[in-house]
């Protein structure tokens, strides 16, 4: 059996360490761990499911750093890209709608505020051209 390299160790002890660092704030001070999560609306209650759901996570990775062979963690790191996937769609509505809100404070392309100097750099024909050349 082959055995789990440095750099794996490495990796289950950075994830380890963040997965406790959520699930620290979620059980012992969700206030907290709600103003942090700001792609989603938390509730105290809910902080603290999100901490419990990163304590097994800790826990996971815990094991993951213990294991001396590879057949041991073999589904850790797709389980990580399967919980970070996840985070990923259900962040992604919340980053849109914010992204959204700052399209439309944002002045059109061209437009200046009133009384301020125009815009100095490339046109954008000139800037297209240098991305078609590429």
């Amino acid at each position: 059996m082959t055995p789990i390299t440095p750099g794996q160790k490495i990796f289950f002890a950075v994830i380890c360490a963040a997965a406790l660092l959520v699930a620290i704030l979620g059980l012992f001070n969700p206030a907290y761990l709600a103003s942090i999560f700001t792609w989603l609306d938390l509730p105290p209650l809910h902080a603290r499911f999100v901490g419990a759901i990163y304590a097994f996570g800790a826990v996971f990775m815990a094991g993951c750093l213990f294991a001396r062979r590879q057949a041991e963690v073999r589904w850790a790191v797709q389980l990580i890209g399967i919980w970070t996937g996840m985070l990923f769609i259900c962040a992604l509505p919340s980053t849109v709608q914010s992204s959204l809100r700052l399209m439309h404070r944002l002045p059109a392309a061209g437009e200046t505020p009133s009384g301020s100097a125009p815009a100095i750099g490339p046109s954008r024909s000139s800037s297209s051209r240098i991305c078609s050349a590429l």
